[in-house]
């Protein structure tokens, strides 16, 4: 995400490993929002994470 789409996102398994492995999930990413947060910038996100993830 940050590459492709300027994006500033956390990969990984967030302090969480075991739980991630026992669901079956090998990682997550994880985008932090605040009161600035434009909807215009959601809306981004969440059709970047889609292009990724294939859907």
């Amino acid at each position: 995400l940050t590459e492709s789409y300027d994006m500033i996102c956390r990969s990984g398994l967030h302090c969480a490993p075991r739980i991630f492995r026992g669901l079956g999930c090998p990682a997550t990413v994880r985008l932090s929002l605040s009161r600035f947060t434009a909807d215009w910038e959601i809306d981004a996100a969440v059709s970047a994470v889609g292009d990724i993830a294939g859907g």
